[in-house]
């Protein structure tokens, strides 16, 4: 059933507007990659190359690529179901609300995977084309990417279910909660899904390379799984509250 609802919300969500706004986005840091090859760096300069692709991932991809993408994919796995009230047509069928959940999660953020994770391992193989051992540091990067998405898009799906308002409520917690108070108050790192990303990158094989600050890759590993673990259940139970009309 959960493939059935995936095969479905893909339909929905993978429109031709969308999926092309999310695509052109993601084509922006191999495009920076292609131009910073083009511009003139010489091929293997490890200090150069890898400190551009460790630029292009803090500054551009996790800051802003990445949780755009799963915020436009995670907001609207329901959107469309609950701004026209045929959330309730898929409640009625004997599915369980956690199934459902699955099903739009599996899309959402599989999509975002797509998109982000090829982003970063395009940039990564252009950027660090020449430079020994470089393979692990796009490693690291893309499986970050990858983590990134999966608690992003969680937490945006349930989002989606919490507020009718969860674009706006997801573009204030990214660009002012996550690019400006978390970056000034270190005490709040541990609310800040950038941070777990950059956590989970520094244990997946980049070593160090992160801008300091960066939260202990356990820490990071374990807030990022409680954080999905949270907003699973709180999605799942928001779509429970979702009355189906009974026939008189």
């Amino acid at each position: 059933m959960i493939v059935e609802i995936a095969r479905v919300t893909s339909r929905q969500l993978l429109g031709r507007r969308r999926t092309l706004l999310m695509g052109l986005l993601a084509l922006l840091p191999i495009l920076l990659a292609v131009i910073f090859r083009l511009g003139g760096a010489e091929t293997g300069s490890i200090v150069g190359d890898r400190g551009f692709l460790e630029a292009l991932f803090d500054a551009l991809l996790v800051t802003l690529v990445l949780p755009l993408v799963a915020l436009l994919f995670g907001t609207a796995a329901f959107g469309s179901e609950i701004e026209d009230g045929t959330v309730i047509y898929l409640l009625a069928k004997p599915v369980r609300r956690l199934t459902v959940v699955l099903g739009k999660l599996l899309v959402a953020i599989g999509a975002t995977v797509v998109l982000v994770g090829g982003s970063t391992l395009l940039a990564g193989m252009i950027a660090l084309l020449g430079v020994s051992d470089g393979q692990y540091l796009i490693i690291g990067y893309t499986v970050a990417v990858v983590a990134g998405a999966i608690i992003y898009g969680t937490v945006f799906v349930a989002l989606g279910l919490v507020t009718g308002r969860a674009l706006i409520a997801g573009l204030v917690y990214v660009l002012l909660w996550e690019g400006l108070l978390a970056s000034l108050l270190p005490g709040i790192q541990v609310l800040s899904i950038r941070q777990y990303v950059l956590g989970i990158a520094d244990a997946a094989g980049v070593s160090g390379r992160i801008a300091s600050g960066t939260l202990p890759a356990s820490s990071a590993l374990t807030l990022g799984a409680i954080v999905v673990l949270v907003a699973v259940v709180i999605g799942t139970r928001r779509l429970a509250a979702f009355e189906v009309p009974q026939a008189d």
